[in-house]
Order: structure tokens, then C-alpha cells, then sequence
């Protein structure tokens, strides 16, 4: 009974394997019915006119990509599933076409076919096809493979292991030389030279910032110089050009004092 599920299963793959590859290369020389096919046309009662556009549906939902799984059932048909009797190798096939399907579709979704493309985009999303891809790699790979499958992950983490121990075995050889040659050339520095020659830039430097420093005006303005200058009065000339004003209280005073800060200040009245 195992036996026939996987042959069906081995002969539906070649099947539409053939078809989809067939009309991928050749479609645009092959007619399509499918959308003619009326009681009115002479064809109608015409077999190969049925089968052509029932193949050409086909191959509008179902591209090239099938051809793959196709290959790979086969080969694990021949040499692993049909020496042994485990029902649950029926479930080799399916999970080998949904793990092509989903991979196609992240890689190469011009090979699904027009239809089978469109209705992918419209319902699968990216993230559950690439979650779908690791599901069902390793379902396929442990339902083909069986025990052989954690010998092989044994294997693989093994390898990994070594290979993870020989790069910090290199990282810390290539770590120790590094600070073997520092040591051997901080041996070979003078430090106390160094140091003097730092301290002596550095001073250098400070003197050069000093004579950069523009020189300040030490010469400080009297304050009689500023202050005794007399301002200008100018005289009120009226519009009826009558005679100067005289002189007010306030400039009297004001010049009675610029005079005073001028000649220093006495105690005896300026005449």
C-alpha cells in the first residue's frame, strides 16, 4: 500500500512536471481553449480541443519549478524510501513540494506560473514562507533520512566545534605575538629622553603662546584730559534775530568745574 502512494505520488510529479516544462518553453506556440470552448464553435464536441486547454490551465498554475522536487523524489525513491516499509514515507513527497514551492517563491517567483504566483502574493506572506522553508527542510530531511539525520547533525556540530577552537586558538596566538612585540619595543624606547622632550615642547609652547598675546595699552588715560574738555554752548539765536542770550546757570557752573578738574582742585576762588 506504501509502496503505490509513492509511485502515485512519483508519477503526478512527472506529470506535471512534463507539462509545465513543456508549455514554459513552448506555450506561446500551443493554442489555449480554455476561454473558447462554446456550443456554437465546429470544436466543440472535439477531444484534443478539451485536452489543450485543460493542459493550458495547468500550465498557468503550475510552473517549471515542480520539475525540481520532481528530480529529488525520484532520486530518494530509487535509493532510500523503496527499501524500507515506514507509512510515514508517504509524507516525503508533500513536504519535498511545499519546501520547493516555498523556497521558489523567496528566490525566484517567476518560475511558480502566472497563476500560482498571483494567488502566492496575495496570500503568503514572506515571513511565513521563510519560517515554512526551515520547517519543512528539516521535516523532509528527517523523514528521508531518519536516524542518519542526527549523525549528521552530530557530525555537523562537531565540525563546527574545531572549527570554533582552531579560530581562538589563532585569535589568541595572533593576541600573545602582538603583546610580545609591544613589550619588545616599549624595552627599546628611552622614557626619561621622552619625557624631557615632551616637557621641553610642551614649555616651548608655552612661551610662543605668550609672545602671540597681543600687547595690552598699560598707559591709562587721565581722567583731567577726558574730563576737562569744555563742551561746545552754542548760543539761542531767536527767529526775530534778537541778541544772544546770555549764558545759563548751567554752563556757568559747568565750565567753573572743567576748569577746577583741570588746574587740580585749590581752595582759593578762580577769578
Amino acid at each position: 500500500m506504501k509502496q503505490n502512494i509513492l509511485k502515485f505520488q512519483l508519477i503526478i510529479l512527472l506529470f506535471f512536471s512534463v507539462i509545465s516544462t513543456f508549455y514554459f518553453f513552448l506555450g506561446t506556440y500551443l493554442p489555449d481553449n480554455s476561454l473558447m470552448i462554446s456550443s456554437t464553435t465546429p470544436d466543440f464536441y472535439s477531444i484534443p480541443y478539451y485536452i489543450s486547454s485543460f493542459l493550458a490551465v495547468i500550465s498557468f498554475y503550475m510552473g517549471p519549478w515542480i520539475l525540481v522536487p520532481f528530480l529529488f523524489f525520484a532520486f530518494v525513491y530509487t535509493f532510500i524510501l523503496n527499501n524500507r516499509s515506514h507509512i510515514s514515507d508517504i509524507m516525503v513527497g508533500l513536504c519535498m513540494t511545499g519546501f520547493f514551492y516555498t523556497l521558489t517563491f523567496l528566490v525566484s517567483p517567476s518560475y511558480l506560473g502566472k497563476g500560482l504566483k498571483i494567488l502566492s502574493e496575495s496570500y503568503l506572506d514572506l515571513y511565513v514562507a521563510f519560517g515554512t522553508v526551515i520547517v519543512l527542510g528539516l521535516l523532509m530531511m528527517y523523514l528521508t533520512l531518519r536516524g542518519t539525520f542526527f549523525v549528521i547533525l552530530k557530525k555537523l556540530q562537531l565540525t563546527l566545534e574545531r572549527i570554533g577552537l582552531l579560530s581562538i586558538k589563532k585569535i589568541q596566538s595572533v593576541s600573545a605575538n602582538s603583546k610580545t612585540q609591544l613589550l619588545e619595543y616599549s624595552s627599546k624606547i628611552d622614557t626619561d629622553s621622552l619625557k624631557m622632550k615632551t616637557a621641553k615642547i610642551i614649555s616651548e609652547g608655552g612661551n610662543i603662546a605668550k609672545g602671540l598675546k597681543p600687547k595690552l595699552k598699560t598707559e591709562n588715560i587721565e581722567a583731567q584730559d577726558v574730563e576737562g574738555i569744555t563742551p561746545i554752548v552754542k548760543p539761542n539765536i531767536s527767529n526775530d534775530n534778537s541778541e544772544l542770550s546770555p549764558p545759563s546757570k548751567y554752563n556757568s557752573e559747568s565750565l567753573k568745574c572743567n576748569q577746577t578738574k583741570k588746574h587740580g582742585t585749590k581752595f582759593f576762588k578762580i577769578t
